[in-house]
C-alpha cells in the first residue's frame, strides 16, 4: 500500500480513499492466511485453532456473530470463485440468517482462473445487485486477484501493465513484475467500483469497510519484517461519503476481531458482543490499546510495545515503532513483560475456549 509507505506508489485509489476516510494504520491478523481472517472478522475470536482454520473443524460449526442483530437486513456474500474454499460456505451460511451467496456461476461472466471471475467483474456484479436493494444491507465482497498467478483479463477497463526493475520491486516487497501489477489491476479494480457506486442510492447511505487478511513477508520495513509483524500488518479503512467528509489517521493498535463491533457502534446497532472484539472509536485508556498475535510466534502489541513469545523458550520486548525497534528492551520494562505476558495468555485461552463455547442464541433461518 503506498498509504503505508510502499515507494512504487501500487494502490492510488486506495490510498485517495484512505485520505477521505478513518485510516487505522497500526492494525493487525491474528494469524494468516485467508480462512483464519475471515473466520475472526465474522464471529470476533482469533483463530488459534490448529493445525488447520477453525472453519474446517465441523465440531465448531456453530458460533454466534453480531451480525444477527441486523435484523431487517439484507445479507450477503460475494466471491468471484467457489464458496466451498475452507468451508467457508458452512461456517457462513450456518451462523448468519438469510445470508444470500453470489459466486461462480451466478455470473454473466465466466472465471478467469481458479479464484474465479477478476475483481473487476466482482465489483460490477456486486454494484448490480446492491443497487436493486429497497432496505439496508450487509455485504462482504471478498476479492481474490492479488494471488498468484495474478491473473489480469482481457476486459480491464483501461487498466495499463508496467514494466519496473527487478530491484526496485524486490526492493519495494514485492515477488515478481506479476505481483506488482496484480495489486496495481486490484486497485484499478477498486477505483472502477467507487466511480459506478458513487452514482448509486445506496452510496451515500453505505459504510465501505476496507481491510486484508494478511499482509507480506518482506516489505520497505525491514526491522518489522524481522519481527515477523508484517505478515501481520494490515490497513483498515472505514469510508463513510453520507456521514463525514474529512479523513483522519488512528494510530490505536487494533485487530481483525474490532472490525464488526467498531461498525455496529458507529451505525448505533445495539447488539450483544460476545466477541473480544471492542468498538475503536470509544475512548479508553492508551494501555488498552492492543493486538494479539500467534503463528510462528505468539505475541502482543500496544501502541509502545511489542511482546514476542518464543516457543522454544525466551520473551523479547521491542519498541517496535521506536528508532531502535530491534532491540530487546525486557530486561528494562520486567512489570510490561509480566502484564502483556499475562494478557497474551489470557486471550490465547479464552479463545481456545470461545471456539468451542460460542453457539448463537438461535439456529438461523435456511440460507441458499
Amino acid at each position: 500500500m503506498g498509504a503505508l509507505g510502499n515507494a512504487l506508489n501500487p494502490t492510488p485509489h486506495f490510498d485517495s480513499i484512505a485520505r477521505k476516510s478513518l485510516f487505522f494504520t497500526n492494525f493487525f491478523v491474528a494469524r494468516p492466511p485467508t480462512a483464519r481472517a475471515m473466520f475472526t472478522v465474522m464471529f470476533g475470536i482469533p483463530d488459534i485453532h490448529s493445525p488447520h482454520s477453525a472453519s474446517r473443524n465441523p465440531l465448531i460449526v456453530r458460533q454466534y456473530t453480531i451480525l444477527n442483530a441486523l435484523e431487517g437486513y439484507k445479507k450477503m456474500y460475494f466471491l468471484g470463485g467457489s464458496a466451498n474454499w475452507g468451508n467457508i460456505r458452512g461456517i457462513l451460511a450456518h451462523n448468519i440468517a438469510g445470508l444470500e451467496i453470489y459466486e461462480e456461476g451466478d455470473f454473466s461472466y465466466l472465471p478467469d482462473d481458479a479464484w474465479g471471475i477478476s475483481d473487476l467483474h466482482l465489483f460490477e456484479e456486486a454494484n448490480r445487485v446492491l443497487r436493486a436493494q429497497d432496505k439496508p444491507f450487509f455485504a462482504l465482497i471478498h476479492t481474490a486477484g492479488n494471488h498468484r498467478p495474478y491473473t489480469i483479463p482481457k476486459d480491464r477497463r483501461g487498466f495499463q501493465e508496467v514494466e519496473v526493475d527487478e530491484a526496485k520491486l524486490k526492493e519495494n516487497g514485492f515477488e515478481s513484475l506479476k505481483a506488482y501489477n496484480g495489486i496495481r489491476f486490484l486497485d484499478h479494480s477498486l477505483g472502477h467500483f467507487f466511480r459506478i457506486a458513487s452514482q448509486e442510492d445506496y452510496f451515500n447511505k453505505t459504510i465501505f469497510c476496507m481491510f486484508a487478511d494478511h499482509g507480506t513477508i518482506a516489505t520497505r520495513q525491514i526491522p518489522w519484517d524481522k519481527l515477523t509483524l508484517t505478515g501481520h500488518h494490515v490497513p483498515f479503512v472505514m469510508y463513510a461519503p453520507g456521514y463525514f467528509s474529512q479523513g483522519r489517521v488512528i494510530d490505536t493498535t487494533a485487530s481483525l476481531v474490532d472490525v464488526l463491533p467498531t461498525v455496529f457502534g458507529l451505525i448505533g446497532m445495539p447488539h450483544v458482543n460476545k466477541t473480544l472484539g471492542r468498538d475503536l472509536l470509544t475512548p479508553r485508556p492508551t494501555d488498552e490499546h492492543f493486538a494479539f498475535i500467534d503463528s510462528i510466534y505468539s505475541g502482543l502489541l500496544t501502541d509502545e510495545f511489542f511482546l514476542l513469545i518464543d516457543p522454544r523458550g525466551g520473551q523479547r520486548l521491542y519498541r517496535y515503532r521506536s528508532d531502535s525497534p530491534l532491540e530487546d528492551v525486557s530486561v528494562h520494562y520486567p512489570d510490561e513483560v509480566a502484564t502483556m505476558a499475562r494478557l497474551n495468555r489470557a486471550i490465547y485461552e479464552t479463545s481456545k475456549y470461545l471456539l468451542y463455547h460460542n453457539p448463537p442464541a438461535n439456529l438461523p433461518a435456511e440460507s441458499k
